[in-house]
């Protein structure tokens, strides 16, 4: 790799992934030893606010010096009733107002598979189109939505 495309001595231009620290502390402490240790940029999983305040910690994240890559992750849309599907696109458009709360440059979605027991492959990826259009409908910003 030529040192032009080498990160090496810019960890400024990465950003972490708390899942990859493996959600063992409390994410104002994985917010400070990420700046401490001179990354540019945090991707924060919900489980990591559960209980916070997400402009609480958008604003420790700001203080840290850090952006906000992406914020993950969506809660699988296929479902085996319509009330349940309701839900799982009622939660993801909490996640997304997370997201934006945070000044997420992107909303992970990983849209799910077959809900149990169901081999209604169509169905299932009728309610991902379904799901994918209803969150797109809620954005007040232009901001990317990742699928994974």
């Amino acid at each position: 790799m030529s040192d032009q495309h080498s990160l090496q001595n810019r960890l400024h231009a990465c950003s972490i992934n708390t899942a990859t620290l493996g959600h063992r502390s409390p994410i104002e402490t994985v917010i400070e030893a990420v700046a401490r240790h001179g990354f540019g940029g945090i991707a924060p999983w919900r489980r990591d606010l559960e209980g916070r305040s997400s402009k609480m910690i958008a604003h420790r994240i700001l203080d840290a010096g850090l952006g906000v890559s992406s914020f993950c992750r969506s809660t699988y849309l296929p479902a085996e009733s319509v009330e349940q599907f309701e839900r799982n696109v009622e939660d993801n458009r909490r996640a997304m107002e997370q997201a934006f709360d945070l000044g997420a440059m992107s909303f992970v979605i990983v849209v799910g598979g077959l809900p149990p027991g169901s081999k209604d492959l169509a169905g299932a990826r009728q309610q991902v189109e379904d799901g994918c259009a209803a969150l797109l409908e809620q954005r007040t910003e232009p901001r990317p939505l990742a699928r994974a």
